[in-house]
This record gives C-alpha cells, structure tokens and sequence, in this order.
C-alpha cells in the first residue's frame, strides 16, 4: 500500500469515527430524554408470553447504558487515531514469549462466556424451552432399555409434539446423558458447549486459511471479535439447540469452500448427510440447503456447459436428498402433521421490523465497518462467504424469523474473515495501537450487551 492512499484512509477514518461519535452521543442523548415515554410505549407489548414484559423493560432501560458507553467508546477511540497512531507499523502480534498470555486471555474470554451464558439462562428461570427436555428423556429411556413400553411412550409423544421432527439434538443429549452419568439438563448444556467450541474451532481454521503475514499477526484480534459476541456467549451453556444447528451449518459452508478449493465427489454424500442431519435438528436450518448451490452457481458462472450440469447434480443430492431424508423420518414417525404446525407458527411479535431491525444492528455493528474499509481486498473466497451471510440474513428477514440473537448466531462466524482485512487496513494506517484499541471497546462493548441483559 503507497504513501498517499494510507494518508487518504487515515484522514476517511477519523473523519467517520468523528461524526459516528457525534451521531451516537446524540442519539444516546435523546434516547435518555424520551426513555419514559418509550417504557410507556411498549407498556403492556406482551399479552399472551407476559413473562417476556419485564425483560423488555429492562432491555429498554439497559439500552441507555449501552448507548452512553457506545459513544464514550467511539470518542476514546478518535482520540487513539488521532494521537496515537504509528501508521506501517502493522506488527501486532504477541512474541512467542507471551504466548501464555495470549492462552490466557482465551480462557478468561471463555470462561466469562460460559458464566454470562448461565447467568442468563439462571435469569430465564433455568428452562428447558420447546420441550427438548422431555423428548431427550424418553429417548434416553429407550436407548438404554428399548422395549414396546419405551417405544411406544417416545412415539406417543412425537405424535403430539410440535417440534418432534427435530431429534436429533435430544438424541445426542440422551448419549451424553448414558456416557457421562450427568443429568439431561447438564447433558444438554454441555452439548452447546461442545458445539459452540466446534463452532469456533472451525471459524479459527477460516481464518488460518489466508496466506498472509499481516494478516496472519491480527488473526487472534480478529477471533475476539466473535468469542465476545452477545450472540456466541447467550448460546454458550443455554439449553437450547442454536449452538449445534450454527455447528452444522458452518460445516456445509466449510464443505462449500473446499469445493471450491478442490471438488473431490466423496464431498457430495458427505453434504446430504450433514444437510440431512441439520435439517433434523432444527426447521430454521432450511436455508442452508441453499448455501453450497448458490456457492456452486458462483463458482461455474462463466462457464455455461459446467455450470448447468453441476447446479443440477448439487441440488438433486444437497437439496432434493435431505428434504426425502426428512420426509422418510417424519412418514416413518407419524409426525408429519407436527411439521405442518411448526411452519406454520407465527405467534411471536417479536417478528415486527422493530425487533428484526434492532438484532440485526447490534448483530453485525463492529463487522461491519471493518467489512467496508477492507472490501476492496476480497477475493473470491471472501465473496462466497459473504454469500452465505447474505442467504441466511435474507431467509431471515423474509421468513419473517423473531427478532432474537440467537437466529443470528451462524453469520457472526462467516463475518469475521471478511472483517479481517480491514483490521489489516488499520493497522497499515494507524499501527497495533488502534487495532487493539478498536478490538477491546469492541469487546468490552459485547459483554456489556449480555451483562445488561439487553441479548435475547
């Protein structure tokens, strides 16, 4: 990067931090002056989940700290761009010598995770939602004695169960349970934690994938951004199946960029049955099937004659096979009629454009801007990454998904390779002193969101 484009991002930089500053303080500002007037607004905003009022106010309130603390930030962090950058300085990386800090930073990030992530779930009244709990139980039972009695009480209570085409999760909370002796509750709480590190894991290999030295040196900066994120830390240890359904997804789009890199045919039967197992963890894994397709259609573009028979060979074994895979298991179980319910659920009013647009906000807020200073330097593998963002933000938006962090939380993986080259852009122009500084306000500023309750 020359001399004159570095001057002209440094002068961008501090210009937008500045009004972005200016525009959050007085947003923050005025939302604390008409905050009784919108506690009186939302007054009554749930009437059949009443349960949820109380945790609608306190986010309403929480939102006035956050707001204050978003623009005490965003001033500390002009003040750093402008009096104490070190710009071609881009070294940002830890000396082997203090690797140990860098592990323990990892463990201090987790273990705060795992405490905000049962604070919250401890705050909920410790449930089991969507009866996930009872379901494992009874598989449990007949794993461990499969006689008719078993049988029959499990398929019994598929029959009535809205959510009995989704086994696949309270399957393997009952192994854990026979494994480890532990009771369905932790079993499933560790299940999470066991797929959010997965989760994780794979989100690492992404970044390690680029061949760069700079890059390289703000890889760890960059995977801070997602272990501090509201939507990782509420999924952590809570006693739902997001952390394993976002597993699954992340390793069709893991198999979509090894098809690009190197198309061998054992990557077709293995997607239908990852696709196939996704589908049955959970309904909102639908789009999904749509990722490696779009992937392909990407890939053969230019191509007519390839692009054609590919796109037709993937769809009939990544789509048409796991959606029969579903079919079968529901005509097999007798619970068809439960999947017609479940599509058609449309009870939450957390499905307003209020909510949507609130999570979607705070969902991809510090991605964002580094995305757009860094744009310029995706190659393809970035833009088939962004994508699969694109595919599962669309499906929720128009799918009409309630507005809650937890949906979100399979974009927030494929971000951060995309946000790694304007951390790099960064720290070109302004040195390891403003990458670091952007890096811990931003995660500072996500803990807050899951310590103030405002996550949901």
């Amino acid at each position: 990067m020359t001399k004159e484009p570095t001057k002209c991002l440094q002068q961008s930089l501090e210009r937008w931090s500045t009004v972005l500053a200016w525009l959050v303080t007085v947003g923050a500002i005025a939302y604390t002056s008409v905050l009784k007037p919108i506690l009186a607004k939302f007054a009554g905003f749930y009437t059949l989940e009443a349960w949820r009022q109380p945790l609608l106010d306190r986010r309403l309130i929480a939102y006035r700290t956050f707001l204050l603390a978003l623009a005490a930030a965003l001033w500390l962090f002009t003040l750093v761009l402008r009096h104490f950058g070190t710009p071609n300085k881009p070294r940002i990386a830890p000396a082997r010598g203090q690797l140990k800090y860098v592990v323990l930073l990892l463990l201090a990030c987790t273990t705060i995770d795992v405490w905000l992530s049962y604070r919250l779930w401890n705050s909920y009244g410790r449930p089991c939602f969507d009866g996930y709990c009872q379901y494992s139980e009874l598989i449990r039972a007949w794993i461990i004695h499969a006689t008719s009695a078993n049988a029959q009480a499990l398929l019994s209570f598929a029959r009535g169960y809205v959510h009995a085409n989704s086994p696949v999760g309270p399957f393997l909370i009952g192994v854990i349970s026979i494994i480890t002796g532990l009771s369905i509750d932790v079993s499933y709480a560790l299940l999470s934690g066991i797929a959010t590190l997965g989760s994780l894991a794979i989100c690492w290999g992404w970044l390690r994938q680029r061949d760069d030295s700079v890059l390289d040196r703000i890889q760890f900066a960059t995977f801070l951004l997602v272990l501090t994120h509201p939507a990782l830390v509420r999924s952590f240890v809570f006693l739902q199946t997001d952390a394993l359904t976002t597993l699954f997804i992340l390793a069709v789009i893991t198999l979509g960029m090894l098809r690009f890199s190197n198309p061998q045919r054992w990557q077709l039967p293995v997607g239908a049955l990852l696709l196939s197992m996704g589908l049955l963890t959970k309904l909102s894994f639908l789009p999904a099937l749509a990722i490696i397709p779009v992937m392909q259609f990407i890939i053969d573009f230019k191509v007519p004659r390839r692009l054609i028979k590919n796109t037709l060979q993937t769809v009939l074994v990544l789509v048409v096979v796991p959606v029969l895979n579903l079919v079968v298991f529901q005509y097999l179980m007798g619970t068809h009629a439960e999947f017609s319910k479940e599509m058609h659920m449309r009870g939450y009013v957390d499905r307003s454009v209020f909510f949507i647009a609130e999570v979607s906000l705070r969902t991809v807020m510090f991605f964002v801007p580094l995305i757009v200073v860094g744009y310029k330097d995706f190659t393809t593998r970035e833009y088939l990454l962004a994508s699969s963002v694109v595919i599962y933000l669309m499906s929720l938006w128009l799918g009409g998904a309630p507005g809650w962090d937890r949906h979100y939380l399979p974009i927030i993986f494929p971000l951060a390779p995309l946000a790694v080259f304007g951390l790099e852009r960064l720290a070109r122009s302004f040195g390891p002193v403003a990458v670091w500084s952007y890096v811990l306000l931003a995660a500072v500023l996500q803990y807050s969101v899951t310590a103030l309750a405002i996550v949901q």
